[in-house]
């Protein structure tokens, strides 16, 4: 079968792992920024169990570094521990201030990358 025998082109892996770590804080976005109306909507179940699912993937392929996940640590934890274990709910506001200083340090990373 041709599609088969068809190699991802060089830089596909690199590519993936940066839309999967785009996803990841629109995630952290939605969680900040609108779970309050996903409540009221009724919907907190699906972007939850949509999240679930996008986690065990990219930890399962390691598309996204542990380390970028710290904003929404206690959310994953929630949502991937047995109900005995569950932790308080994760508090929106500390979340944003994690990603702000996330992208800060990235955004130094790439300044000094491109000055060397």
């Amino acid at each position: 079968n041709q599609l088969q025998e068809t190699p991802f082109p060089e830089g596909f892996r690199d590519l993936i792992k940066q839309i999967c770590k785009k996803l990841f804080r629109v995630y952290a976005h939605i969680y900040y920024s609108h779970f309050t109306k996903i409540i009221s909507l009724g919907e907190e179940a699906h972007i939850n169990t949509c999240f679930k699912h996008f986690y065990y993937f990219i930890m399962e392929f390691g598309l996204v570094e542990k380390g970028e996940t710290r904003p929404l640590k206690e959310l994953i934890e929630n949502l991937t521990t047995k109900p005995e274990n569950v932790t308080e709910p994760v508090n929106p506001t500390e979340v944003y201030a994690k990603l702000e200083q996330m992208a800060l340090t990235e955004k130094d990373t790439e300044e000094k990358d491109h000055q060397n």
